[in-house]
């Protein structure tokens, strides 16, 4: 029976395949390199880096569902990776703050010789004082987030002004249940 991989270390996309999929899954982080695409548009962006990250699974997985992602935050034309400490994060919130922005989160899938890959989008507006930012990037991860922020569950702080929550947290779960159940069945 084939298994489900997620090619990613992010909790919210494991809580995200816990939603659906249950326990069964697995992860297998891949460790490639993101910075050399950064001049790519952000669509294309997360689509290449997503197929890395799948095609570096590939032959050890080979009978399975490899689903690997990558995500970045844009806005007023500026592509917004990690940062890479508390400060980085903490200009990026301000930044962002009230201010609307475009989550793009890249897809590929692979199947033994089958792959799909693509991108989705959604557009949202956080709000954050200045205060809330200093107490949010202390109680959590930031330099593991696109934009220094995360959305897991419901939050007050982002209002979603269109596409969906799981293209935010940086799966296009829609995408991945097709792709597993189509070539389940062949």
């Amino acid at each position: 029976m084939q298994k489900i991989i997620l090619a990613s270390a992010s909790e919210g996309r494991k809580e995200l395949f816990e939603q659906y999929f249950g326990n069964k899954f697995q992860i297998q982080a891949t460790g490639v390199d993101e910075e050399d695409l950064i001049y790519l548009p952000p669509s294309e962006m997360v689509i290449q880096l997503a197929q890395r990250k799948s095609n570096s699974l590939h032959s050890l997985f080979y009978d399975d569902f490899i689903c690997a992602f990558d995500t970045t935050v844009v806005c007023e034309q500026q592509n917004l990776g990690k940062p890479t400490d508390l400060q980085e994060a903490r200009e990026m919130l301000r930044f962002l703050n009230k201010k609307t922005q475009i989550v793009w989160s890249g897809y590929s899938l692979e199947y033994q010789e089958f792959k799909i890959q693509g991108a989705e989008y959604s557009e949202l507006v956080l709000s954050i004082s200045d205060e809330e930012i200093e107490q949010y990037i202390i109680k959590h991860p930031v330099t593991k987030f696109a934009g220094a922020y995360a959305i897991q569950k419901q939050d007050a702080r982002i209002t979603i002004l269109s596409g969906n929550i799981d293209t935010i947290i940086g799966a296009p779960m829609k995408k991945v249940q097709e792709f597993i159940s189509y070539y389940s069945s062949l």
